[in-house]
């Protein structure tokens, strides 16, 4: 897994319109478009509780 060394984030919407917070340096994927541009992970989340009524869960640990 690549690390963030940016620590810039974007805020993305999924066909489904659920927000996504995304690393900044790994391409947005096809069909996403971005919400909010590379930003601090807090500005993400604010800008998703202010636009979408809260933040995604984060994802569950993948196991070993």
């Amino acid at each position: 897994m690549a690390f963030n060394v940016t620590g810039l984030y974007l805020v993305l919407v999924g066909p489904s319109g659920a927000p996504e917070i995304w690393p900044a340096f790994i391409d947005v994927p096809p069909d996403w478009t971005v919400s909010l541009g590379a930003s601090s992970r807090a500005a993400c989340v604010e800008h998703i509780d202010a636009w979408y009524g809260g933040v995604p869960e984060e994802p569950a640990a993948v196991a070993a």
